[in-house]
């Protein structure tokens, strides 16, 4: 699992293991092993270097398409087996209820404006799913990404 407990990822992944239990899917038992850090390079080099061993499975996000791309790790797509797209998450943008911004159109004409004006923050690693679902709609608004104020990931708190 290339997050932390709590997430997403280890949230899909227990309960996949759980339905296995229920259903009597697996003639053995089977357990989570997050595998957290480097933007899911941890757990990819950790799957990577069990290559054959049919006893491991990891879920993981559309990361796994972008992560050579941003090098973090040297490892595409190509280098495992893709078996299911169980789910996609949700992304939402907030900004304060007093805020002047109401829509996702007053955000980017904002940022297409004047880019510093406003602080970002996203919580996953760099190059991630949130990052890439926050930067195509300003690159494709025409935004200055290379001037943005603080757009780099925020650390996650630990459960």
């Amino acid at each position: 699992m290339p997050a932390t407990a709590g997430g997403s990822l280890d949230t899909t992944g227990r309960t996949v293991t759980r339905i296995w239990g229920d259903l009597k899917l697996l003639a053995v038992s089977s357990t989570i092993a997050n595998r957290a850090g480097g933007g899911h390079a941890v757990a990819d080099s950790y799957l990577n270097h069990r290559a054959g061993d049919l006893h491991y499975l990891c879920i993981t996000s559309s990361t796994l398409l972008a992560n050579h791309i941003n090098g973090h790790i040297p490892l595409t797509y190509t280098d495992f087996t893709p078996l299911a797209v169980l789910l996609t998450e949700y992304i939402a943008f907030a900004v304060r209820a007093d805020s002047p911004i109401k829509s996702g159109k007053d955000l980017i004409e904002t940022l297409r404006r004047v880019p510093e004006s406003l602080s970002l923050a996203l919580s996953s690693a760099a190059g991630g799913t949130h990052h890439i679902s926050f930067g195509l709609p300003l690159q494709s608004g025409g935004v200055n990404t290379g001037k943005l104020n603080s757009l780099r990931s925020v650390p996650q708190p630990r459960q």
